[in-house]
């Protein structure tokens, strides 16, 4: 959208865009499992985001072993991602957000109280965006599928992958330009 364009060229280092998704879920197998294996195969769920600054672009992967993919899970990937922005970009005064419009994850009124919650806590200013149903584009698509290939690869190699805990410690062997950070059980019931 022209929107989005808009902002996104006229970010500082106090005023940034983030857009952020959920990627497909991550199907947790080994190389050479049986094949009953097939058939109870265990996912992870994998929330992405970039973030556009003047001084640099931020790119994060948060994989979970939740897969509700629901209000708490993404209350739990922006308050990690905003900590972990804080770290960054000091002076962080503003954030547009932008999304897809899928009512179970962000287009609900839980959302936008916890938005209020955080923009008081984080002393900042907080706008939420809505891409038109079924996007499906831009840069955090890619982020998921890029890492989701990472990880794969290293398990074709030969490495073990069963929780979002190794998928974290296998894409961070494979890539030092992403942050990829576990949105945990503790995480996600905190944000209840």
């Amino acid at each position: 959208s022209k929107y989005f364009e808009q902002l996104k060229s006229e970010v500082t280092d106090e005023k940034v865009v983030i857009q952020v998704d959920f990627a497909e879920n991550f199907g947790l197998k080994e190389q050479d499992e049986i094949q009953s294996a097939h058939w109870n195969t265990k996912t992870l769920s994998i929330f992405t985001a970039y973030v556009w600054s003047k001084s640099q672009g931020f790119s994060f992967t948060l994989p979970s072993n939740d897969v509700s993919h629901d209000k708490f899970v993404v209350n739990a990937a922006i308050q990690i991602i905003l900590n972990e922005l804080k770290t960054h970009v000091p002076n962080l005064k503003h954030i547009n957000f932008f999304s897809g419009g899928a009512a179970s994850q962000f287009k609900q009124r839980f959302m936008f109280r916890s938005l209020i919650q955080i923009a008081h806590e984080y002393k900042i200013a907080l706008s939420w965006n809505f891409f038109a149903t079924s996007h499906g584009k831009g840069v955090v698509n890619g982020l998921g599928g890029t890492v989701k290939r990472l990880v794969w690869s290293a398990v074709l190699a030969g490495d073990n992958c069963k929780s979002a805990e190794d998928f974290v410690k296998l894409a961070q062997q494979k890539t030092r330009k992403i942050i990829i950070i576990e949105i945990a059980k503790n995480d996600i019931d905190n944000s209840k």
